[in-house]
């Protein structure tokens, strides 16, 4: 073997084992994404779950509510008028009422409304 034989085979067993390097390389990175991938996905799944029991305490919540302000616009107690009014006048009057329902029901949208603003605000201060 010439002089120039082995150094071009040492060149040509450099490149390879340099090659072979890089590619080891490559793997344990892979490997380290892969893993913090994993780690990341498992976050994602606590916050979602978190995410749900906090959802559900708000429905019950808000559920409980409009029950309640159901029950407070049927138990009030009508006041009675001391004048007395035409009949064709409170005809009118019971005609334009709104049924009590609809009343809490609206009156539970507005609170809801009023979370729905309030939280977002927190939100944006944090």
């Amino acid at each position: 073997m010439t002089a120039v034989q082995t150094i071009t085979l040492a060149i040509i067993l450099g490149t390879l084992l340099a090659i072979v390097y890089s590619l080891r390389i490559l793997v344990l990175l892979e490997r380290r994404i892969a893993r913090m991938d994993h780690h990341i996905e498992l976050m994602t799944m606590a916050v979602l779950k978190d995410e749900r029991k906090v959802l559900e305490k708000e429905t019950r919540i808000e559920q409980l509510l409009e029950k309640a302000l159901v029950a407070k616009v049927v138990a009030a107690p009508k006041k009675a008028s001391t004048k007395k009014r035409s009949s064709a006048k409170t005809a009118k009057k019971a005609s334009k009422k709104k049924p009590a329902k609809k009343a809490a029901k609206k009156s539970a949208k507005k609170a809801t409304k009023k979370k729905a603003t309030k939280k977002t605000a927190k939100r944006g201060k944090k």
